[in-house]
């Protein structure tokens, strides 16, 4: 799987051609390295998922166009906290609101804010802060496959951090469960994440593990919504305002947040 990591590297590599920067989207590591984009990186309390906030601004004239390849690294500028290996943009700040975006266009000389999907790499380190700064290096092949794999089969945010955990660390069960929210059977998955990597034949049972635990988790929500429900039909038939309803309408749709320790959960079909 390495050779795949390797590959989506590589073909990243193809936007460093003539007048490149302003028509391909370049690794985000290599626009450092030409001087094209000024980045500053921080954590944002969080050991997995929107967990990474970077400030970026083009150094240059024209139209710059920068990837993130899954499995880029950031090292902290102290040491005292985890790296972490990227998986990809999230969203960018406009304004006061954060709309999804898949990676970072800068047409301009201002700052711009974007979120990236990030994941901690060293088990025994402190989860980094929003003060924990960091420097962009270069995409690590272990960390790109199981990025790559996960997003295939569709696997969750949790489930790609324990693997990243036990890939780097060969943490045990019991040491995921100590710092992570995580039952047996995600764990089970994560770590059939990992075999599938290694044997793509037997891809189809950690399909078969993630689709059992999305279903586990569909049924969580849908029960959890149907017991507000009774209180939500009770508050309108007594009048309450509608500042109240959307509170309690914003709590229902906040549910699955805290199934996942308020976490955000990324499934992609």
């Amino acid at each position: 799987m390495p050779r795949l990591a390797n590959f989506l590297i590589a073909l990243s590599l193809t936007a460093l051609g003539s007048n490149a920067f302003a028509e391909r989207a370049i690794p985000l590591h290599i626009a450092i390295d030409k001087g094209l984009v000024s980045v500053t990186v921080n954590g944002r309390g969080s050991s997995t998922g929107d967990s990474v906030q970077v400030t970026v601004q083009r150094t240059t004239t024209g139209t710059v166009s920068v990837d993130v390849v899954p499995g880029t690294v950031i090292e902290s500028t102290s040491g005292d906290v985890q790296s972490m290996a990227i998986g990809g943009v999230k969203y960018e700040r406009i304004g006061n609101g954060y709309y999804e975006a898949e990676s970072i266009e800068l047409t301009d000389d201002k700052q711009h804010v974007y979120i990236l999907q990030g994941f901690c790499r060293d088990f025994g380190k402190p989860t980094p802060q929003s003060k924990s700064t960091f420097n962009v290096t270069p995409p690590d092949a272990a960390n790109a496959s199981v990025l790559v794999q996960a997003k295939r089969v569709g696997a969750s945010t949790k489930l790609i951090q324990a693997a990243i955990w036990i890939q780097r660390s060969n943490v045990s069960d019991k040491e995921i469960q100590q710092a992570f929210p995580m039952t047996q059977d995600e764990i089970q998955a994560a770590r059939q994440l990992l075999v599938s990597i290694e044997q793509p034949e037997s891809t189809v049972d950690v399909q078969l593990l993630v689709d059992k635990l999305r279903s586990t988790i569909g049924d969580r929500l849908a029960e959890r919504r149907a017991n507000r429900a009774p209180k939500a039909r009770d508050l309108q038939n007594r009048g309450a305002t509608p500042r109240v309803l959307e509170r309690l309408r914003i709590a229902s749709e906040g549910v699955q947040l805290e199934v996942f320790d308020k976490i955000k959960v990324a499934i992609e079909n």
